[in-house]
């Protein structure tokens, strides 16, 4: 069996807006480069790690198609460094919005993405949509899933990852 070197990055910072969004998003990638020194083959961001910047109100209208910022950002980072990068963003499809996990392949592609099943109550009163089925993705290093915050209280959900 393959091993499989994963980087989990901590990220986050204060005031909110435009410029906290900014600010975060670039030590994002400051640190997802220095990660990549390491040569992992997975990096992972933490959940709505830029987006958090804005207040839990602004989450719907701040949502992002998958070629949005903040995916087309980390997506050059991924093919820079040549690495899978799990990329949290509020994203927008199908008319809806979704706290999600978009997994981009270390060619830059975004493969597909998990949604939150189960949001909190104040991020549906601001608009954020549950989904209805766990999502599994290939990539070169394997098939990959991911939890969000409070779905992973529901072993349902790891059992719909398989």
């Amino acid at each position: 069996m393959k091993s499989v070197r994963i980087v989990s990055i901590s990220v986050g910072g204060h005031g909110q807006g435009l410029p906290a969004f900014r600010r975060i998003t670039r030590k994002a990638e400051q640190l997802v480069l220095e990660a990549g020194r390491g040569a992992p083959d997975i990096i992972s961001l933490p959940e709505l790690f830029a987006h958090s910047a804005y207040p839990v109100e602004q989450w719907a209208k701040r949502a992002e198609e998958l070629n949005g910022e903040t995916v087309s950002r980390f997506a050059k980072l991924a093919r820079k460094l040549g690495c899978v990068i799990l990329c949290p963003i509020l994203e927008r499809k199908d008319g809806k919005e979704y706290n999600s996990v978009v997994f981009i392949s270390a060619q830059g592609k975004p493969l597909g993405s998990y949604h939150k099943m189960i949001p909190t109550i104040g991020e549906m009163d601001a608009g954020i949509s549950p989904f209805l089925k766990a999502r599994v993705v290939d990539t070169p290093v394997g098939r990959l899933g991911a939890l969000i915050c409070y779905d992973l209280n529901f072993v349902e959900i790891f059992a719909a990852l398989r």
